[in-house]
């Protein structure tokens, strides 16, 4: 029987342990032993220490924290495994900053082929391996299904907003746009001006993901893309620009009637003319919250072909979708994607406000029909396949 070990760490919502959850049981059904190990606890490591273990077929780090540990002097990712993936679930320059273990992995996946990411953006992945070929896998979030046949009540109409205001990963959020581009000399290449700059990451339509932008338009070099001082910028960047967008968003969106589910939201109550702050919720409740609401507005990183499971999890559950618009949209089962309303994340606009709080099109076939397309069983296998066919 083939063997794996996933390392999960303790979130206080209890997200990432989800997550650990979400690609184990698939794995478990596709005939995997399974090992979970919480990088939080000490104890759960070092009972972990033994060769049945230490040898599986593969070890998965659910994001990036367990990459910060080690035993006898050696980074996890070293020790457990004959094949290692670093899921990535927040943008990379974050993991850089603030886990010691990730560039050292990340520069070690260029001349071992043992060491592997798993991206939910397809852009990341594509960066990533054009810095570290054949290392990284494009490997789309599933949802989080509940059992379809309970009893339901009839869907609140009203837009569910889950999530932060913008600044969950640290960054700068209130400095000007210029200010943290002038003062990011690595993307002033070529004479081009601060003011140039954010004209182009403003503007309508624009790129979202900062990672691209920084090798594409601020002519970044592969070789400096990745390094801690490029990584910092990169962050403020993005920290400034994902808070600027959720807040526009919400403006646009201040006559409908709004739930948040997150924190910061409150600071901003006047602008809403009907909303209730209702605090965090774990993530194992995030199902709940989908099956009860008519709609969801969704918040992505700034990917532009990744989506996040919120997203899934919503049309699962026949919740219709407001988001940003991405190319992993077109990627969505045709029953799934006539039930999202994209937007511009630089110039939201929504004219119709009462058509947006309209049920979802979807029958229970369909329903069935999507979350088996979009079921983290199908993402590990496919997974599994990519990971098996490339070399290493």
């Amino acid at each position: 029987m083939p063997t794996a070990i996933i390392f999960v760490w303790g979130h206080e919502l209890n997200a990432v342990t989800d997550c650990g959850f979400a690609i184990g049981r698939p794995l478990e059904a596709l005939g995997y032993d399974v090992t979970y190990v919480d990088t939080s606890n000490t104890e759960s490591i070092r009972s972990a220490f033994k060769p049945s273990i230490v040898e599986s077929d593969v070890a998965i780090s659910v994001g990036s924290i367990p990459l910060s540990f080690m035993i006898n002097d050696q980074w996890l990712f070293q020790v457990f495994g004959k094949r290692f993936i670093m899921w990535i679930l927040d943008p990379i320059y974050y993991d850089i900053l603030r886990v010691n273990g990730v560039l050292e992995y990340l520069h070690l996946s260029r001349t071992s082929a043992r060491l592997k990411f798993a991206s939910p953006d397809k852009v990341t992945a594509d960066l990533i391996n054009e810095f570290s070929p054949g290392s990284t896998f494009f490997f789309p979030f599933g949802g989080f299904y509940k059992d379809l046949w309970h009893k339901r009540e009839a869907k609140l109409p009203r837009v569910a907003v889950i999530g932060t205001i913008g600044n969950e990963l640290g960054g700068t959020t209130d400095a000007d746009i210029r200010k943290l581009l002038e003062g990011g000399r690595h993307f002033l290449q070529n004479g081009t001006s601060a003011d140039e700059l954010a004209r182009f990451i403003e503007a309508p339509s624009g790129k979202l993901d900062i990672l691209f932008l920084a090798k594409e338009r601020f002519h970044v070099a592969r070789d400096r893309l990745f390094a801690r001082d490029v990584c910092k910028h990169l962050a403020e960047v993005d920290s400034y620009q994902k808070r600027r967008r959720r807040i526009r968003t919400l403006q646009s969106l201040s006559g409908a009637p709004l739930d948040f589910y997150g924190t910061g939201w409150e600071n901003y109550r006047t602008i809403f003319r009907d909303a209730n702050f209702l605090g965090t919720i774990s993530h194992e409740k995030i199902a709940n919250v989908c099956d009860r609401y008519t709609t969801l507005l969704n918040f992505d990183p700034n990917w532009d072909h990744g989506l996040h499971h919120r997203a899934y999890t919503a049309l699962g559950h026949g919740c219709r979708v407001l988001t940003n618009s991405s190319q992993a949209l077109q990627d969505l089962p045709g029953q799934g994607r006539r039930n999202v309303i994209e937007f511009d994340a630089n110039e939201p606009q929504f004219d119709d406000v009462e058509s947006l709080l309209e049920p979802a099109d979807m029958s229970g076939d369909e329903l069935l029909e999507f979350r088996a397309e979009t079921s983290f069983l199908k993402r590990m296998d496919k997974l599994l396949y990519d990971l098996n066919t490339s070399p290493g």
